[in-house]
């Protein structure tokens, strides 16, 4: 099955299948949740709340052309099981509320029209402020340890290897001047650092 943001009704008896909504919430109200370069994200509104949905599908969302595992959402479903308890980064995400791993959806807390540090992939500076707390997060992030019987999924996922270049990255500016001593005494130290 393959969401469609344009088939209200078939979302929220989705829903309604999943136990996440009542039938007196509905209808609700589907839109896109962002650019979604990989995956379908999905903003469903009812009356007194809103969702988030995403769906790997076999292709890169943005780029429908190119071929992509739809089980990425399982991994990130186990990248959220693993941060769960960990009150320093998971109060800072959405909660996973949902995870269907025959149709590659997850449901996600919705946060709310928040934005995000996109724009500095451009000329947009962040400010000191906000670094130290992305780097407290990253630090925090650093130490967090997944469950066994996610650790193979966690392991052998692509994003596991960029999180570790982050951290390596981050690491390294902290040998710089330019990051703030609290930040820097935060930072965990690794063999060789």
């Amino acid at each position: 099955m393959y969401l469609d943001e344009r088939d209200t009704e078939a979302i929220g008896r989705y829903l309604l299948s999943r136990g996440l909504a009542q039938p007196q919430g509905l209808p609700c109200r589907v839109e896109r949740a962002g650019d979604g370069n990989m995956n379908l994200t999905l903003r469903v509104t009812f009356r007194r709340f809103s969702l988030i949905l995403k769906q790997g599908r076999p292709w890169v969302e943005k780029y429908q052309d190119i071929a992509a595992p739809p089980q990425r959402t399982i991994v990130e479903a186990s990248f959220y099981r693993a941060i769960r308890d960990v009150a320093s980064v998971s109060t800072r995400m959405p909660a996973l509320m949902d995870l269907d791993e025959d149709n590659c959806v997850i449901v996600l807390e919705d946060l709310g029209r928040v934005g995000d540090y996109s724009t500095l992939y451009t000329d947009a500076t962040i400010a000191a402020a906000d670094l130290d707390h992305l780097l407290q997060w990253l630090s925090d992030l650093s130490r967090v340890r997944s469950r066994s019987a996610d650790q193979h999924l966690l392991r052998n996922a692509p994003c596991a290897s960029s999180i570790m270049s982050i951290s390596s990255a981050c690491r390294s500016l902290l040998r710089t001047q330019w990051i703030s001593t609290a930040s820097r005494a935060a930072w965990p130290q690794s063999p060789g650092s």
